[in-house]
């Protein structure tokens, strides 16, 4: 099994967010809103089968949703922002850094 950490970063203010992992729910938040002194809001960390995943956020409170193909080798981080009205999301190896 490998574990897959899906951080809400920057942007969200009291928005709703969904987490689908291969097309499944797998978390929905309320009112997430991004702390700016660190630029997090709150995380999702979930046991998973290693290999390919698929990971989907959207915010409903704010029209947005995007995917992102992982592949899943013991820790994997995925991290989710709001940035000029558009939702990113990236993948990495580390874990994202927050002061």
């Amino acid at each position: 099994m490998g574990t897959l950490h899906v951080a809400l970063q920057e942007g969200f203010a009291r928005d709703r967010v969904v987490v689908k992992l291969n097309g499944a729910e797998v978390a929905n938040r309320p009112e997430v809103t991004t702390r700016n002194q660190i630029g997090f809001a709150e995380a999702v960390e979930l046991d998973v089968p290693e290999g390919e995943a698929t990971v989907e956020v959207e915010v409903p409170t704010q029209n947005l949703s995007a995917t992102v193909r992982v592949a899943v080798e013991g820790k994997t981080y995925v991290g989710a922002s709001i940035e000029h009205g558009h939702l990113e999301l990236r993948a990495q190896r580390e874990a994202f850094g927050y002061l």
